[in-house]
């Protein structure tokens, strides 16, 4: 399951995708006010964390009791770490990308230069890339009420322990914000792994998609390898 971040839609994963379907079941969509989905029915108060994540659990509903790969990218890490506490049973391993478990712990115009300057990259390389983004002016309210939401949602360091999937946190080496974010991920979830893409910035996937695929499909070794470990164990 690959969910993207803020500004983004499916085409982000479109450099990384058809590999992954070779050999697997891949399943992508477009958060609301993004690339092909609807807009929030209530507007901007209705574009919140705990939508997305409501989305996020319908949409793995509808994939039938199988357990899960998840991928999020960004703002999308922070719901799928929400997933994983809130549904631990339907989470078969976990890849967080260039994300936090937290809001950064600046406040006021400093958050505010966080939250532009993470959007910037991403439209940067969306611009480079032609990956589609916002859809039109329900985008545009998307994006300020999302933006909104990445600089104060409630902290999730205390909880990372909880998450006993494995997890493999990926980062840009360039992106200087989220490196210490990885950190903390990494050192807070169990045995999790950490992979930093070098020269690459926010979204590795997409800048160096060799490179984030190779760490995705040592991440997919290892987590089968536990599974299997598990089995035999038990």
């Amino acid at each position: 399951m690959l969910v993207h971040g803020i500004a983004g839609s499916t085409a982000d994963w479109a450099a990384v995708a058809p590999e992954l379907a070779a050999s697997r079941h891949v399943v992508a969509y477009d958060h609301r006010g993004h690339g092909a989905s609807g807009r929030a029915p209530g507007g901007r108060a209705d574009y919140t964390f705990d939508l997305l994540l409501a989305d996020l659990t319908a949409v793995v509903a509808t994939l039938g009791p199988a357990r899960i790969h998840l991928i999020g990218h960004s703002l999308s890490g922070v719901i799928a770490l929400r997933y994983a506490l809130e549904h631990p049973g339907r989470v078969r391993s976990l890849v967080l990308v260039d994300t936090a478990a937290a809001p950064a712990t600046a406040t006021g115009p400093v958050a505010r230069r966080i939250v532009a300057a993470v959007l910037g990259g991403v439209a940067a390389i969306a611009s480079r890339t032609g990956a589609n983004s916002v859809n039109g002016r329900g985008g545009a309210v998307a994006l300020a009420a999302l933006g909104r939401e990445l600089a104060g949602y409630p902290s999730l360091v205390p909880r990372l322990g909880e998450i006993t999937a494995p997890t493999t946190v990926i980062v840009g080496e360039r992106d200087s914000m989220l490196r210490a974010s990885a950190q903390t991920l990494a050192h807070g979830i169990q045995a999790a792994h950490l992979a930093v893409i070098a020269e690459a910035g926010h979204c590795p996937h997409i800048s160096r998609p060799l490179a984030w695929l190779a760490a995705v499909v040592d991440h997919l070794a290892r987590a089968e390898a536990a599974v299997a470990g598990g089995a035999l164990a038990g």
